[in-house]
């Protein structure tokens, strides 16, 4: 597979508000970034999420492993506060949040390498029950922090910061700033199961188009990519999913469960 963009001028239809499950009438936008043919065995599918200002979402989980990458406003993320750039990584069915947006909103992506729609709601009896108890759960978080677009176009030469640092299973993650017009491999460590490339600042130039703030780029595994930006410069998270994040949810428990 080659690598793919999506910008948020891509969620088109896609972008819908949706009710949260209680009575206050609040909704949450999210849209398609990125999702292609939804039948394939591997599926990367990037959801741009736009939480309105001083909006609760309770603790919930999803049945995909998953990234999230949260590039604009502020939140209390359980009980840890959170600011761009965080990142954020859960094995499947692990619950997490709630998250509450902060006087500014907050705006993230999240990026999976199954199409997945919709939450679990872990406050929900019938929702606990259908955890499966064969899969291990694990998240961790990582605040960054955010360059100031002055500082970024100030940038005399590349930098990399470890996020997530990197683990035999491959799970890796990445903070990358590049000045105007620079050029840097992606980086990757070996074993992972492909990587989810967000901007958070600044401008990409990838497959002959220019991509902003949320812009996701997918990469598969031991694929290499050169991250060009743009004439802001650029920032953004690489985040590697390891390789027990290849299997569904369902398949964990069972004989074919480790690709």
């Amino acid at each position: 597979m080659m690598a793919l963009i999506g910008t948020l001028e891509d969620m088109g239809t896609t972008w819908k508000l949706y009710p949260l499950a209680n009575d206050l009438g609040e909704q949450v936008g999210a849209g398609d970034v990125l999702l292609p043919d939804p039948g394939a065995a591997v599926c990367p599918h990037s959801i741009y999420t736009r939480q309105p200002a001083r909006l609760r979402i309770p603790a919930h989980y999803h049945d995909n492993a998953q990234f999230q990458i949260f590039a604009s406003g502020s939140a209390m993320f359980g009980v840890k506060p959170i600011r761009p750039v965080t990142i954020h990584y859960a094995t499947h069915q692990t619950g997490y949040g709630p998250i509450v947006s902060g006087d500014d909103g907050l705006g993230y992506i999240t990026g999976r390498l199954h199409a997945e729609f919709g939450a679990h709601y872990a406050d929900r009896p019938e929702e606990r029950a259908r955890m499966n108890p064969a899969i291990p759960r694990r998240q961790l978080t990582q605040v960054m922090g955010s360059m100031t677009s002055e500082a970024l176009r100030a940038l005399r030469e590349p930098r990399v910061e470890t996020a997530l640092a990197a683990e035999p299973g491959g799970l890796a993650a990445w903070l990358v700033r590049l000045p105007p017009g620079g050029e840097l491999v992606a980086p990757e460590h070996p074993g992972g199961a492909g990587r989810f490339c967000v901007v958070t600042q600044g401008t990409i130039e990838a497959s002959k188009r220019t991509g902003d703030a949320c812009t996701s780029v997918w990469i598969d595994a031991n694929e290499s990519f050169t991250l060009r930006a743009g004439e802001q410069g650029l920032e953004a998270a690489v985040c590697q999913f390891p390789r027990d994040a290849l299997p569904r949810a369902e398949q964990f428990g069972t004989a074919d469960a480790v690709p």
